[in-house]
């Protein structure tokens, strides 16, 4: 799909994501590799280029857009890029322009598009603790979705999760 097929809001794909939560921002949702990109409360969020380029997102030779992982377990193998801290996954709906592109193995890949609104929300376990998980999970409720808590482990996999437990571990004692 080389421009990217024009769906919807009714034809919307649905993928996965993560995001890092910031409980006291009008926001709480913030992107993990897009510094500075909250997902505002019961809104459409809209593409822009990261890089500053003229053209509207997602373009078919750059990588802008809102991206999602097909399934969960693709998002999963993504999850060595996370970063300690509070950390929320669930799934997502993207429209507009939506480019969808294969996995190597001919699976279903990421998909980016140029709208975006959450579907459903899980606090990750683990990452946000005692009192600060209910605080987490009543200020998600802005969103208007359901809204859970998944263990470490089922959101990110094993492996990842005794990585991101490790990289806690370290900033904790880092001082």
């Amino acid at each position: 799909m080389d421009q990217g097929e024009v769906r919807s809001r009714a034809e919307a794909v649905t993928g996965w994501r993560y995001w890092q939560v910031d409980p006291d921002a009008r926001a709480p949702l913030r992107s993990l590799s897009q510094r500075g990109y909250a997902w505002p409360p019961r809104a459409v969020l809209v593409a822009r280029c990261a890089d500053g380029q003229p053209h509207v997102a997602p373009a078919p030779r750059c990588g802008c857009g809102i991206h999602a992982s097909a399934d969960l377990a693709s998002l999963q193998a993504q999850a060595l890029c996370l970063r300690p801290g509070g950390l929320v996954v669930g799934k997502v709906a993207l429209w507009g322009p939506v480019i969808s592109e294969e996995r190597p193995d001919g699976g279903s890949g990421d998909h980016r598009g140029r709208f975006a609104v959450p579907l459903r929300l899980s606090v990750v376990r683990g990452t946000v603790t005692g009192s600060a998980l209910d605080t987490v999970v009543e200020r998600l409720g802005a969103y208007a979705v359901p809204v859970g808590v998944v263990s470490l482990e089922d959101a990110v996999g094993e492996a990842s999760a005794t990585i991101l437990r490790f990289l806690t571990l370290s900033a904790s004692t880092a001082g």
